[in-house]
C-alpha cells in the first residue's frame, strides 16, 4: 500500500493527471525483488517520480510517501 501527500504530485511540476500517471507507473514498475521491502519500494517510487530527489530546494512542497506491506 502506498500513501502520499499531494506535494509528491505537485513537486513533479506536471499537471496533476500526468503526475498521477507517473506515480502509478512508478508503483507498478517496482521490480519483483524489491516488493517485499516497503523502504525499497518507497525509494524506487521516489527516484522514478522525482529524479532530482525529494529534498530538492527548488520547491516548497512537502513530500510524504508511506509504503506498507501487509501479510
Amino acid at each position: 500500500m502506498l500513501m502520499y501527500t499531494d506535494g509528491l504530485l505537485h513537486r513533479t511540476g506536471d499537471p496533476t493527471d500526468r503526475a498521477f500517471a507517473r506515480l502509478h507507473a512508478a508503483a507498478a514498475g517496482v521490480p519483483r525483488a524489491l516488493r517485499h521491502d516497503p523502504g525499497a519500494v518507497a525509494d524506487h517510487v521516489l527516484r522514478a517520480v522525482l529524479p532530482d530527489g525529494a529534498d530538492s530546494a527548488q520547491s516548497r512542497e512537502d513530500v510524504v510517501l508511506l509504503a506498507a506491506r501487509f501479510e
